[in-house]
């Protein structure tokens, strides 16, 4: 389906887990009339997030070649749990033929702009943090460019969270930043 971008993610589970949940199922559908399971939370400093491939919304397609498709939630959880320490899961996810992931480090200063966030829309129907202005010869510049969407800044994700709480996790970082960006 041309509509879809497909990624194989391989990740160790580590002693936290994998660090997201899911929702879905063939007898719980988390969108009507769609059985997939769906990524709907990455939790910071575990093994997804630290990843940064891993996106709220993907749908797990398979786990070490098991079918996650059209399946019960309970049997895609069961997978889940006996899938082993290092695990292979094919995703799939809506194609914004426009959108790149790319990892960035920068060395923090004081001064930078972002918009967007649940409720401080930057672009309507869209509930993400982006890059509004940069400051010439800041730390971002030359890096970072203006409408980059931030998705994880040191292992928390920034997918779907207020103005607000962007701002508190961008003040609360030290002075090394790796960030993941949408561009």
């Amino acid at each position: 389906d041309s509509n879809y971008v497909y990624e194989t993610i391989t990740l160790d589970r580590g002693t936290k887990g994998f660090g997201f949940s899911i929702s879905g199922g063939s007898n719980n559908p988390h969108i009507p009339g769609d059985p997939s399971i769906y990524v709907t939370d990455i939790l910071g400093n575990h093994s997804a997030a630290l990843d940064g491939r891993f996106r709220i919304n993907d749908i797990i397609v398979s786990v070490n070649k098991a079918n996650m498709c059209n399946i019960p939630h309970m049997t895609a959880v069961e997978i889940l749990k006996n899938a082993g320490d290092t695990v292979t899961f094919v995703i799939k996810r809506r194609r914004n033929p426009n959108e790149v992931s790319v990892k960035l480090e920068i060395i923090k200063t004081n001064r930078g702009y972002i918009g967007g966030g649940v409720g401080n829309q930057h672009i309507p129907g869209d509930n993400g943090i982006f890059v509004t202005d940069i400051v010439r010869d800041g730390a971002s510049y030359g890096k970072l460019q203006i409408s980059d969407r931030l998705i994880y800044v040191n292992g928390v994700n920034l997918e779907n969270v207020t103005h607000d709480k962007a701002v508190m996790v961008l003040k609360s970082t030290q002075d090394r930043v790796v960030m993941i960006v949408g561009r």
